[in-house]
């Protein structure tokens, strides 16, 4: 099991930025989410952070399928 932080949704960036730097130890799968809006998903490349957009994608689509 793995925990993804959800973050409130605003219009105000430094409301998210605080946010993030309020919960970076949680911060360990290179992808976070904002409520209501979408995810987010970082690498160390532009290949790396869209290899874990598309394993997040599938993990949670599974994850619906599992827990309807």
């Amino acid at each position: 099991e793995i925990s993804i932080p959800i973050i409130p949704n605003s219009q105000d960036m430094n409301v998210i930025k605080n946010a993030l730097l309020e919960r970076q130890s949680e911060l360990n799968y290179g992808v976070f989410m904002i409520e209501k809006h979408g995810y987010y998903t970082w690498g160390n490349s532009i290949f790396e952070a869209k290899r874990l957009m598309e394993a997040f994608a599938y993990l949670c689509h599974a994850e619906r399928l599992l827990n309807p």
